[in-house]
Parts: structure tokens; sequence; C-alpha cells
């Protein structure tokens, strides 16, 4: 949108011609057009240079600062989704922490203390 703001500022640079054609119809006149009027008219912008010059100034500042706006946006979009990755990946590390290491100690130790009450059952 800034981009097309800036466009048209520079746009305005160029005169624009309007070309206009009128006609009037008075109540009492019996003819069905009484007047006809044609004009050509040309805006010349260079006339008021300051004006012009302080939208395109304004329209650039706009388009900066939009620009500016969308790099912080990705950054932040990034940053945002390297955190959820680094998130993932440690979810992923305290899996196999549980699947591969306290799992596995967890049953033997289990095992073990129920073979060793078993095994002190039996002795009784």
């Amino acid at each position: 949108m800034a981009r097309a703001k800036l466009e048209l500022a520079k746009r305005e640079w160029i005169p624009d011609p309007t070309v206009s054609l009128e006609a009037e119809r008075y109540n009492a006149a019996s003819q069905i057009v009484s007047q006809v009027g044609a004009g050509v008219s040309i805006n010349v912008p260079w006339l008021n240079g300051k004006k012009y010059r302080a939208e395109e100034r304004e329209a650039q500042g706009e388009l900066s600062s939009a620009q500016s706006d969308l790099v912080s946006a990705k950054t932040e979009a990034l940053g945002l989704l390297r955190n959820q990755l680094e998130k993932i990946e440690t979810l992923h590390h305290h899996i196999e922490l549980y699947r591969d290491n306290l799992l596995p100690t967890a049953r033997q130790t289990v095992a073990s203390e129920t073979g060793k009450s078993n095994a002190m059952g039996k002795m009784r």
C-alpha cells in the first residue's frame, strides 16, 4: 500500500488534462438544448512543487517505515520459530532419555526388587 502511495505521489507531477461537455435547457425554451459548453483544462503541478515534493517525501517515509516493519515482523517470526524448534529438540531429547535410559533402568529396578521380594518370601 505504501509503495502504491509513493507511485501515486510521483504520478502527481504529470499534468492531468480534463475534458468537459455541458448541455443546458431552460424551462421556457422551445429547443431541446438551449446552451452547450465544452472545455479543456490542464492542471500544472509544477507551480506547486512544495506540495507535491512533500507528498512524495511523506509517501517515501511511509514506504521506509512499512519495509522496516516487515523486516521486524520477519525477524520476530524467525525468532519465535527458532524458539519452538529448540523446544521440540529438547522434548525429543527428553523422550529419548526416558525411553532409552530411565524407563529401562526403572524396569530393571522394579524387576530386581520384585525378585528380591519373591526370594525373601520363599525364605520365610
